[in-house]
Order: C-alpha cells, then structure tokens, then sequence
C-alpha cells in the first residue's frame, strides 16, 4: 500500500498552524518584560517634505506601528 502525504509550509517557517508564529515568538522575546527596549526601525519617506526618515515599531502584539 503506498500512500501520499503532503505538507504545507507556512512563508514564516511553520509546518503547523498550531505552533507559534514567526512574529509571536520574536514580539515575546523582545517584550517579555518592561525593560526591554522597544524594537523599531527606519524607513525612507521620499515624498516628505524635508526627506526625514520615518519610524515604525513593533508593539507588543508583534504589529507594525508607524511613529
């Protein structure tokens, strides 16, 4: 008897869909406790006015937040 078996993987690495997330497990290792410094980081803003760099961070639900 032979049989097939498939497995999807998920982009982030995930073979299940009950493992945790790439995004989970990083928000928890970077906001496990309130001294951890916040993780942001910087973007190019061409069409501002004086081409200042814009800041987004991650919040602790592991979304992106424009600052």
């Amino acid at each position: 008897m032979v049989t097939k078996e498939e497995q999807l993987i998920c982009a982030d690495g995930r073979k299940n869909f009950d493992e945790p997330g790439y995004w989970e497990l990083f928000s928890e290792f970077y906001y496990r406790d309130t001294n951890a410094p916040s993780y942001c980081r910087y973007y190019d803003r061409p069409n501002h006015a004086f081409k200042t760099p814009g800041k987004a961070c991650l919040t602790k639900s592991g979304d992106w937040e424009v600052q």
